[in-house]
């Protein structure tokens, strides 16, 4: 009975009726593992794991009496930008809630009422708020979630630095932070991290250099940094050039740095079959007295070198795939 209470209070909460898909909710004859958008588990009878319900125009506040449902994995409610409001924070603490993604919807609360109360013992691999409004500071707590893989937080209204304590998350593969008011520099430690793949943090007020620790990223395969306040030498092509590296792309503003290509390339596609990235210089600008023709054609090398690239990345895993049979 009680869970059957939790979802009718979510129907009712988030304006139900005018879902785009709402079937079976609140039929009484009709068991609530067979509405819409809930999944329950298949070996025990009326145990609800995941919620989905992305895309489906709802509009309201998200109950409190979702943190009973003590055996929620995944709670989907993204893209419903009419969802408003606070969050309530006890959902977080659910012990088994693996995939979190409330991305753009609308609510408006500090992000530190998002953080487990004890991130240790949290289990939660996909953290996924962007597109919300979100304030405050990131939380240096997220360090403490060990299973904690995917860490999107971007196009919210955070500020402060990126806390140092990001690098410790060891299963860490993508973190998305671009589009907020963050300053400072990034975390040296950060890019110690072993299964780290992709890294946004475009659109901030970051400042400083790269760090050089960028080279030991080893499965790094995308960086963004563009329009941002970083100085210094452009070590784009050290970066796509070291052992081991993976890099496909790396976007920089190419007029922030000193020694950058005059090409705009930091890789220029005759790097090494296996060290080859492209470096695309986000805001690049033809030179003064440089005809449109001339950065139409820069423009279009550039694609053609990106296309080269995929295409000899996809020989070398044919290859790879080959000599393994």
């Amino acid at each position: 009975f009680l869970d059957r209470y939790i979802y009718s209070v979510f129907f009712f909460s988030l304006g139900g009726r005018h879902w785009v898909d709402n079937a079976g909710w609140v039929n009484a004859s009709l068991p609530y593992c067979e509405w819409y958008g809930i999944i329950c588990d298949p070996l025990v009878t009326g145990r609800v794991n995941n919620i989905e319900m992305q895309l489906n125009n709802m509009s309201g506040t998200v109950p409190p009496e979702l943190a009973k449902i003590q055996f929620l994995r995944n709670l989907r409610t993204g893209s419903n930008p009419n969802v408003t409001g606070t969050f309530p924070p006890a959902i977080l603490d659910i012990p088994k809630l693996r995939d979190f993604s409330i991305a753009y919807n609308n609510f408006e609360q500090p992000l530190a009422d998002l953080v487990p109360t004890r991130p240790e013992r949290s289990v939660l691999g996909r953290f996924l708020i962007q597109g919300n409004r979100f304030t405050g500071t990131i939380p240096s707590e997220f360090g403490q979630i060990a299973r904690l893989s995917y860490l999107e937080l971007l196009n919210n209204r955070l500020t402060g630095t990126i806390p140092a304590e990001l690098g410790r998350m060891s299963n860490l593969e993508r973190l998305a932070i671009s589009g907020n008011k963050l300053r400072g520099t990034l975390p040296t430690g950060l890019f110690n991290l072993r299964f780290l793949e992709r890294v946004f943090v475009q659109d901030n007020r970051l400042s400083g250099p790269l760090p050089t620790t960028l080279e030991n990223a080893w499965r790094l395969n995308s960086f963004s940094v563009y329009q941002n306040n970083f100085t210094g030498v452009n070590r784009g092509r050290q970066f796509c050039e070291a052992p081991d590296s993976v890099l496909d792309n790396i976007v920089i503003d190419c007029d922030d740095f000193e020694n950058t290509d005059v090409n705009g390339f930091c890789g220029d596609g005759s790097d090494q079959l296996l060290r080859d990235c492209i470096c695309v210089c986000s805001e690049l600008q033809p030179q003064a007295g440089a005809s449109e023709e001339g950065a139409a054609k820069k423009g279009a090398k550039t694609r053609q070198l990106a296309a080269e690239t995929r295409n000899r990345r996809k020989v070398r895993g044919v290859r790879r795939a080959r000599e393994k049979v």
